[in-house]
């Protein structure tokens, strides 16, 4: 039925409230709310601009150990209503050690993903498991670690059904100058499930966006799993009362090679993610706190990807379709490589104890610039957006 794992999610929510509710606890509440404007929403040199509203609500029942919440989030557009999904999310947090200089935490967590019509195959079912640790080896010192698990089942598309592990580790230095030194690392693998072979695998074909069955399977099979590690340093600095700074760059090593992406031309696979490139990137962040409540930042983000086994095929941009010879598409290149910045310039405005209650409430304006240059013509575009954020946030 449609409407039965939202009727069951909904059934659950309520009883884990009633559950935690039963002993001395307090809630916690935050709506927040994104409107805005961009000229380009999917990222292809075929800009297609629209408006856009993005709400989103996370109520949490919280006792001296325990947290209990619920999320949700709801992307809709004005014009391109294909695009239109939801996502909800259930998940406790339980703090299980906490000591002067140790902590840690244990989590899980379940979500859904409903998309419409023909983006239905982005649905999903996400089951999610995690400990967190917390080490003080001195006052100037934090070190961080742990340990998360992910089951994603695609509704439709049983070859993309997969577990995910992440193991990270990360080292913090705080300094007597305010200065913040991060330094982390992860490690991440993926492997996925075998899918029966009694029916066809859907693809795309002769254009962006449209699907058909291409090519029939064994009794059963299963798409190559995947690693990768991720490093990350950060340098934070204070620069007075009312400035602060940091800059970060990080480096992802993708080795997989015979990713899945090969068997695809198209880039809106809901798997065609971090695991689909390597490279590296770089982040500048300034804020400036004008007076106590009103502040703005300015953050340049700039990029290289390289992706893994994505070759370049040539595209007809007046037909609008792949150019075909002899049965097979034409490559003009055998890797998709991209360079990319973003430039973001906010404002924001806070109010704390909000109609005197314990409670904050937060309003940012945000324009953003990001451009993107590739090998590949398709993913040559730049895109202006300007939006305005809320967020509110009430304990009691």
């Amino acid at each position: 039925m449609k409407y039965r794992r939202p009727l069951q999610l909904s059934t659950l929510t309520i009883f884990l409230f009633v559950m935690v509710a039963r002993v001395q606890s307090q809630w916690l509440l935050d709506l927040g709310t994104f409107a805005g404007y961009s000229e380009n929403i999917i990222g292809t040199y075929n800009a297609t601009n629209d408006y856009l509203a993005v709400p989103n609500i996370e109520i949490s029942r919280m006792t001296e150990d325990l947290e209990f919440y619920y999320s949700g989030t709801f992307t809709q557009f004005q014009k391109n209503t294909q695009f239109n999904n939801s996502l909800h999310g259930i998940g406790l947090d339980y703090r299980l050690i906490q000591e002067p200089n140790f902590s840690g935490t244990i989590g899980a967590n379940y979500s859904m993903a409903n998309y419409r019509n023909n983006y239905s195959y982005y649905n999903y079912q996400r089951s999610y498991g995690f400990i967190n640790l917390k080490y003080y080896p001195s006052r100037s010192m934090l070190i961080k670690g742990g340990f998360a698990l992910h089951n994603k089942i695609f509704v439709e598309e049983k070859a993309w059904n997969h577990w995910e592990s992440l193991l990270y580790l990360q080292y913090n230095l705080f300094l007597k100058t305010r200065t913040t030194i991060r330094l982390g690392a992860d490690l991440l693998f993926r492997n996925f499930m075998p899918y029966a072979a009694d029916e066809d695998v859907t693809g795309w074909y002769s254009g962006r966006g449209s699907r058909g069955s291409y090519y029939s399977i064994s009794q059963y099979d299963e798409l190559p799993s995947l690693w990768q590690t991720f490093f990350v340093a950060r340098i934070a600095q204070s620069l007075g009362r009312r400035t602060g700074a940091y800059v970060e760059y990080a480096y992802r090593y993708n080795p997989s090679e015979g990713n899945p992406y090969e068997l695809e031309i198209e880039s809106f696979s809901p798997i065609d993610d971090y695991f689909g490139y390597q490279g590296n990137y770089l982040t500048a962040h300034l804020k400036y706190k004008i007076t106590n409540t009103f502040w703005s930042a300015v953050n340049y983000h700039r990029y290289f990807r390289y992706y893994v086994n994505r070759p370049v095929y040539e595209y007809d941009f007046d037909g609008q379709t792949w150019v075909v010879e002899n049965d097979d598409y034409v490559m003009t290149a055998p890797h998709r490589e991209d360079t990319g910045q973003r430039v973001e310039i906010s404002f924001g405005y806070a109010i704390n104890r909000f109609l005197k209650k314990a409670s904050t409430l937060e309003i940012m304006a945000l324009f953003t610039y990001r451009k993107n240059d590739s090998n590949d013509p398709y993913f040559r575009y730049e895109d202006k957006s300007i939006g305005l954020q809320l967020n509110y946030g009430l304990q009691w």
